[in-house]
């Protein structure tokens, strides 16, 4: 069986559209990383069959494959129709030819996430300490909490000295289990540079009092300027109080009104669920590992 075509002009035609659409770049991350189309999902051919369905939930959904020349995903489209996916085309060419054609090639990883952390910084001004600053303030043993935003896992291999575990989406929901006063200084942190300050500004959002500041460049920063890391940290904050709770829906309530979110009930969201054959919905489980374990919609990620 051989796959339809779409040709780079083609393409960056159905870009622009609102019409569900996926494009799938199935190499390899390294090749990936070294350029890509923008807002391209990278699935290398050897994990379709176990991600695919995740990704895209309606088998009617126009999907684009490509690679660096085609070659690839000429091989891969006939899986996608074994699988049921009846909308699927190969980019003529490859990205070789959608750079030919003077269509744009971006590089590096979670590049939309990463304009619009930017975006973030430069609207809201978010406060940043440096690692060399924030570490002479804690020779200094000036008064802060600081909360390291990744995962668990990403924290326990290195943190900041003495940062507790507070994945992103529990910050608003349990800092106010760690903090002491309005004096001390709330220091938000991750690996990198782009997560620290999309964690602080969930905690600036909430009006405390407190000052916020987000760690320039996160850990990869700190061990840049040839400061050690904590290894095989295991902090926790205790389990949020009702206090807590009750803030964390007001907060989150607000926020979504101010930004213009909807909320909706459990039976909109159950009703929406049950189309999940016809068209693409997607179920995120926030919360702690330990919670979604204990119990979690079927088929939520």
């Amino acid at each position: 069986m051989s796959a339809a075509a779409i040709s780079p002009e083609q393409l960056a035609t159905l870009l622009e559209q609102p019409s569900p659409h996926a494009l799938l770049d199935v190499r390899e991350r390294a090749a990936f990383e070294r350029g890509h189309i923008y807002r391209a999902t990278p699935l290398p051919r050897r994990l379709i069959e176990l991600r695919l369905s995740a990704l895209v939930t309606a088998p009617g959904t126009l999907i684009v494959l490509y690679d660096e020349d085609g070659s690839l995903s000429s091989l891969a489209a006939p899986t996608l129709a074994e699988m049921g996916y009846t909308e699927v085309f190969v980019l003529t060419g490859g990205l070789a030819a959608w750079r030919r054609a003077g269509q744009p090639v971006v590089q590096g990883l979670n590049v939309p996430s990463k304009v619009f952390g930017e975006r973030v910084l430069h609207d809201f001004k978010t406060p940043e300490v440096t690692c060399l600053e924030l570490s002479a303030q804690m020779a200094e043993g000036r008064d802060m909490v600081i909360v390291d935003t990744r995962t668990p896992e990403e924290y326990s291999r290195g943190c900041l000295p003495g940062a507790w575990s507070m994945p992103g989406g529990e910050l608003v929901l349990r800092i106010g289990e760690l903090v002491a006063s309005p004096q001390q200084t709330i220091v938000v942190h991750s690996g990198g540079r782009t997560p620290s300050y999309l964690g602080a500004e969930p905690l600036r959002r909430m009006g405390l009092p407190n000052p916020i500041v987000a760690v320039k460049n996160g850990t990869m920063g700190w061990q840049l300027d040839g400061l050690e890391l904590e290894r095989g940290a295991t902090r926790w904050p205790p389990a949020p109080s009702e206090q807590s709770r009750a803030r964390a829906v007001e907060i989150a309530t607000r926020v979504a009104a101010e930004d213009g979110t909807p909320l909706v009930s459990a039976d909109a969201v159950a009703e929406r669920w049950s189309r999940r054959a016809r068209e693409n919905v997607t179920m995120f489980d926030v919360r702690t590992r330990e919670e979604y374990d204990a119990g979690h919609v079927p088929g939520s990620s």
